[in-house]
């Protein structure tokens, strides 16, 4: 009798234990691979156990925000936030995620002035000035923007998202420099994202240094061969162009 209690009590701790590693506990990397395969639902409770483990797990919440909009249901969430709010009116994530559902709505207005409430309660939080950067976008204000931008990765170095959307407004303003200059600290934060060899190979090109911009581009082949805007036959395309050959630029680009 004993043996089997003895038994009993280290399978609940080895459970315990299983239960508490990494085979068990949610990752963030997890519930966003769930999310693109349209599993909304077990991504949510996912999503749930992490921000019960912490709070203040900002990314939780706003994958848990993503999901209910994708389910169509961000009435209910929302009435969640509102909730929190209430019973901790300090808590700035609360405050940025109902001003995050009014953006997902399409109400700017509501959203601006749930992010400016948030700003004065905490202007480094991750992806507030990100956000507004976007609406600063949408609204043709690409200084503003910029300014956001900015803000966010200097709050916030590890967003590369917003590294992207700054190189995409220096890029309107043709201010090749300060893409160049963005592109390389993105890379260091992300060095294998496409996005940032293929905004510096367009710089180049723009230049007139095609040899720099084809550089660029077969870094960005290499890491993602079956991406069309980078292709080989693209590239080979552009140099054609350049060249002023202009019938056979345009025979690669539509092989691309």
């Amino acid at each position: 009798m004993r043996n089997k209690k003895m038994l009993i009590s280290t399978l609940i701790v080895c459970l315990l234990a299983f239960m508490t590693s990494n085979a068990f506990c949610a990752s963030l990397k997890d519930a966003v691979e769930l999310y693109q395969k349209n599993q909304y639902e077990q991504a949510v409770i996912m999503l749930r156990r992490m921000i019960k483990d912490d709070n203040n797990n900002i990314d939780a919440h706003r994958y848990l925000v993503k999901c209910y909009n994708k389910m169509k249901k961000l009435d209910d969430v929302a009435s969640e936030y509102n909730t929190l709010k209430v019973k901790e009116q300090n808590n700035p994530i609360y405050r940025f995620m109902i001003a995050y559902i009014y953006d997902l709505k399409g109400n700017t207005i509501g959203a601006m002035q749930g992010y400016e409430e948030v700003k004065k309660m905490n202007p480094k939080l991750a992806y507030l000035n990100y956000n507004l950067g976007w609406i600063y976008d949408d609204q043709g204000e690409i200084n503003q923007a910029i300014k956001h931008y900015e803000a966010e990765i200097k709050y916030n170095p590890g967003n590369v998202d917003a590294h992207y959307n700054l190189i995409k407004d220096y890029l309107k303003k043709k201010n090749y420099q300060k893409v160049l200059q963005i592109s390389q600290k993105m890379l260091a934060v992300a060095p294998n994202d496409i996005r940032a060899y293929d905004s510096r190979g367009w710089v180049f090109y723009e230049q007139g240094d095609v040899e720099q911009a084809i550089e660029q581009w077969k870094k960005t082949i290499k890491l993602s061969p079956k991406d069309i805007e980078a292709g080989e036959n693209n590239v080979r395309g552009l140099v054609l162009h350049a060249k002023g050959l202009y019938n056979s630029a345009m025979r690669e680009y539509k092989k691309g």
